[in-house]
């Protein structure tokens, strides 16, 4: 085995040839190079993780923003499509005063205006357009043990007399209105005593219609006269009698003889032993077939046709 010797050029102690023909020099140097490399290259590496990296966070972070607004538009959409649970929160938030608690009637209120707006005039009715709301008489009528609520269209006259003078009672309701309410009670039981009460009832019916759709109010008496007129008395008198509950009598009613030239001690209508009879008028019932509530020795229809044709020419 050859003896090592310090070479003084490397430094190292290695075999010959060392000195100035030493090639370990170059070795280091070279792997020295090849080192350098190898670092430059990771850092390189390093660099390209880096910005790639960066580049990953930014778009998450893109991402993680637009799934925030995406979920808080399915959010806000899904409350808006829950009606229950529109109820809950606007309860809780009631509860909390944080909302005026007179704001679900007004919405209720909005949506049903929205919702007939988009229906077309040709589909609706009278009905669908009113522009004020009032009390019926059926508002304040509770039925049996359990109470339940009644209809107009079933309202005994009791029953409706209760429901009336309650709506008239309202504090809302002045002195002026109330008297002229009144004065109305008092034509309708009237004309219950005389008329079927389906008609008379239905008269009323068609008086607070027309106050609802803003086109009559109380002062205006010639015009309740006038549908008073046309839905009660012009009732033909061989439609069967009602009595105050609206039932059907078996029996057609007929006028009765000594009301013709005032004789009679009744008053209003009343039973015989041939049966039920009606103070109307003879003449216009023989004439007309309709029912007028005067005797025949008063009736200025039959006094008409029996004037002279001059005279009654001058008197036109």
């Amino acid at each position: 085995m050859s003896k090592l010797y310090k070479c003084k050029t490397c430094g190292v102690s290695h075999t010959p040839p060392t000195g100035k023909g030493c090639t370990k020099n170059k070795d280091i140097i070279s792997d020295m190079d090849n080192h350098a490399m190898n670092m430059t290259n990771l850092i390189d590496m390093i660099s390209e993780i880096k910005d790639s990296v960066k580049g990953f966070a930014e778009r998450l972070d893109v991402v993680e923003k637009n799934d925030a607004v995406t979920t808080t538009k399915t959010t806000a959409s899904t409350l808006d499509s829950d009606n229950v649970l529109q109820k809950h929160v606007k309860a809780r938030m009631s509860e909390l005063q944080l909302v005026d608690s007179s704001d679900d009637s007004t919405d209720e209120e909005a949506t049903r205006k929205s919702k007939l707006s988009k229906k077309s005039g040709r589909s609706k009715t009278a009905n669908d357009v009113i522009t004020k709301q009032i009390n019926w008489p059926h508002y304040y009528v509770y039925r049996g043990p359990d109470r339940k609520p009644a209809t107009y269209e079933d309202l005994s006259l009791a029953e409706f007399v209760h429901g009336y003078i309650s709506c008239m009672n309202q504090d809302r309701v002045n002195p002026a209105t109330k008297v002229r309410m009144l004065e109305h009670l008092q034509s309708l039981t009237k004309d219950a005593a005389q008329y079927p009460w389906e008609s008379v009832r239905n008269f009323h019916a068609i008086v607070l219609h027309q106050h609802e759709l803003d086109r009559l109010t109380w002062d205006d008496t010639s015009a309740v006269q006038q549908l008073r007129d046309t839905y009660v008395t012009h009732q033909p008198a061989s439609t069967p009698a009602r009595n105050g509950n609206g039932n059907l009598s078996s029996v057609t009613a007929r006028f009765c003889l000594p009301y013709q030239t005032g004789t009679c001690h009744n008053q209003g209508d009343h039973a015989t032993s041939k049966g039920p009879v009606k103070h109307m008028c003879a003449y216009c019932f023989n004439t007309t077939k309709m029912h007028f509530h005067h005797p025949e020795n008063q009736c200025r229809k039959k006094q008409y046709s029996k004037m002279p044709a001059d005279l009654d020419s001058k008197n036109s």
